[in-house]
């Protein structure tokens, strides 16, 4: 559990059974590759992943979660309770299973299609990118609304594997008039991850001068 302020920097390779990021100005930070079985963000923490993220149940509850790199959740995803989840430019996420956005949650889809492997629940507010760009959700099960999808000024693609008359199976809430279904060809893709050198793979091939009195020049080696 990262909290109390505490602050979580993943530079590296990461495998946690549970993680729990809670409390105001607590952060975890992954920059580099994060599995796991379930990872909630809650209580007001931030979760901001720029690598790659698995795990099996991902979870934000009154927290912020953005996504600048990778993001495959094995089963379910839940955003509640006045929590924003932030799939940003470029940036990929997959759900195997099953989506649900509810409690005044907003999630923003970023501008690429998420798969959902089974069904889609959203009684909050779905945000996406302005036009011209596109992106949405790929539902393979049920999707059923009674909340907010889109706005004037974004556009939003549903498409339910299906195809339903109604172009999703239920809808009791509202969506925009932007919205459009199954138009959206651009699917999210993996991105490209840059790891670091870590410290220890950095040779040191010759300091200069030595003894020194006021500086020291390092000339380093190319890492093996």
């Amino acid at each position: 559990m990262v909290s109390q302020t505490g602050d979580f920097l993943n530079e590296g390779t990461a495998s946690i059974d549970s993680l729990l990021v809670k409390d105001a100005s607590s952060t975890f930070i992954n920059n580099g590759t994060l599995t796991n079985q379930r990872f909630t963000t809650a209580a007001s923490a931030t979760t901001t992943n720029n690598g790659t993220i698995t795990s099996d149940f991902l979870y934000d509850s009154v927290g912020v979660f953005n996504n600048n790199g990778n993001v495959t959740v094995n089963f379910d995803i839940g955003v509640a309770y006045n929590s924003t989840f932030i799939n940003g430019t470029n940036a990929y996420t997959r759900i195997n299973r099953d989506f649900y956005n509810s409690t005044g949650a907003t999630f923003n889809v970023g501008n690429c299609m998420i798969t959902v492997g089974r069904d889609w629940y959203n009684s909050a507010i779905i945000a996406g990118p302005a036009g011209p760009s596109c992106g949405g959700f790929n539902i393979a099960g049920l999707s059923l609304n009674s909340g907010t999808v889109g706005s004037i000024a974004s556009n939003i693609d549903l498409c339910d594997a299906g195809h339903p008359v109604t172009n999703i199976d239920g809808n009791s809430g509202t969506i925009a008039s932007t919205t459009t279904y199954c138009t959206c060809s651009n699917n999210c893709v993996m991105v490209g991850i840059t790891e670091q050198i870590p410290s220890s793979d950095v040779i040191i091939s010759n300091i200069y001068p030595n003894p020194a009195e006021t500086s020291i020049t390092f000339i380093k080696q190319s890492s093996v």
